[in-house]
């Protein structure tokens, strides 16, 4: 039986990925009866066979949680409903395509420190962005200046009971990006004690099917962004802000013009999307008109220059853009 004095709870907001679901959890028994660490997970009215594959999981384990909404609340009302299901002092968002097999002594960490956040590190490579060292921050206008980009990613950060507690989960629902609010807000205008452990790494199950934002990548990961970003409390200077938003842009090592070809080649935007999104791409040194010739140029065109011609590529990296 897992001790009743958990300080850490595993909180997956899932829906329609049963079969991934239940692999991540699998990678994850061994470290979390080793560590006591609890497992929440809400499912969000999932269509496949998720309810059928949490219930013997639940059967098997004792420390998992599992909860299934009637109808689909939306995913930011699910996001908080799973971070307020446990009563541990501790709660960690975790992706249902995530999984961590390592803790180290993450768990005595929690119970010896008294952390407003902890920050974890990623294996793709934008971890060469991220500090190589274990870094404590106290202000979180430093934090978000160094490494707010990284925060785009929901499984990386545990969160002390009193941020979720405190948090207006409203003021930023449908911002796409609640769970790097619920970092900052509640941390602002008062000294905070957040960590960044680079030791600690959260790995990603291959995905089979993308997730929606591919399809609406200009609108989440500028528009949205930015909007957030912006959004934060003046505590933030504009230049702080400013910095993370051009981070988001550059440093994850994602929004490439090879990325931008690849999701053009199959169909996922055009240039309406661009130049709906025009302000927000300028903003973050999106390179706007690479993006918007890319827009109006065919799959095959896109294949025969920007994938595979040399030529092209030396033209683009000398204007300085990342391919």
């Amino acid at each position: 039986m897992m001790n009743t004095k958990s300080v850490l709870s595993i909180c997956i907001p899932t829906y329609n990925r049963g079969a991934m679901l239940e692999k991540s959890i699998r990678n994850m028994v061994k470290v979390c009866e080793e560590s006591n660490i609890l497992i929440y997970v809400s499912d969000n009215a999932s269509l496949d066979d998720t309810e059928d594959r949490m219930l013997r999981l639940r059967e098997e384990f004792d420390f998992i949680q599992y909860h299934r909404h009637q109808k689909n609340i939306g995913s930011d009302d699910n996001f908080e409903f799973v971070l307020k299901m446990p009563n541990t002092k501790y709660r960690w968002l975790m992706s249902d395509t995530c999984y961590v097999d390592n803790v180290g002594s993450l768990v005595i960490d929690l119970v010896t420190n008294e952390w407003d956040g902890y920050v974890l590190n990623d294996p793709s490579t934008r971890a060469k962005y991220l500090p190589s060292n274990r870094v404590v921050y106290d202000d979180a206008r430093i934090m978000i200046s160094e490494i707010g980009w990284h925060l785009t990613w929901i499984s990386c950060m545990i969160y002390n009971e009193s941020l979720i507690n405190s948090f207006d989960f409203r003021r930023y629902k449908n911002s796409c990006f609640n769970q790097t609010a619920l970092m900052f807000e509640p941390t602002a205008n008062r000294t905070s004690k957040i960590c960044f452990n680079p030791y600690l790494v959260v790995k990603n199950l291959p995905v089979e099917k993308e997730s929606g934002w591919h399809y609406h990548v200009f609108d989440v990961l500028y528009r949205q962004w930015y909007l957030l970003i912006m959004s934060l409390p003046l505590y933030y200077e504009y230049e702080v802000k400013k910095k993370c938003i051009e981070d988001a842009a550059s440093k994850p090592t994602l929004l490439t013009m090879r990325f931008h070809a690849m999701r053009r080649i199959e169909g996922k935007w055009s240039w309406k999307d661009v130049y709906r999104n025009r302000f927000f791409i300028k903003q973050a040194n999106g390179h706007y008109f690479c993006l918007l010739f890319i827009g109006f140029c065919s799959g095959y065109m896109i294949k025969k220059f920007f994938l595979w011609g040399h030529y092209v590529k030396d033209l683009i990296r000398f204007f300085g853009v990342k391919i």
